[in-house]
């Protein structure tokens, strides 16, 4: 929180389209969380298109000239991030930029 209080601009992203995510999940919930902390950001829920999930991070991140992304971090099973990848690991294999994770 210390760090997207002192951001010039926040933005908080969803991909729509990669994988399910619950209803209670929604953006007003993360906005009026981030707002009780004195944090104001935009809100955007975007789609991967087919690309695969780090692509579409790498790109979005690339076309907002962003200076650091700050992601949750989640493990899968062996098998299914070997066959199906995962954000987290596409961005920790080839980071476009800083980025602060949270497990």
């Amino acid at each position: 929180m210390p760090l997207l209080k002192k951001a010039k601009k926040v933005s908080v992203l969803t991909f729509r389209g990669e994988k399910d995510i619950p209803a209670h999940l929604s953006l007003k919930e993360v906005d009026r969380h981030l707002q009780m902390h004195g944090v104001r950001a935009e809100m955007e829920d975007g789609t991967v298109d087919g690309r695969a999930i780090g692509d579409a991070l790498r790109e979005y991140v690339s076309r907002h000239k962003t200076d650091m992304l700050v992601m949750g971090a989640f493990g899968h099973s062996r098998l299914r991030e070997f066959i199906l990848g995962g954000a987290s690991r596409a961005i920790m294999t080839k980071p476009p930029l800083p980025v602060f994770m949270s497990h």
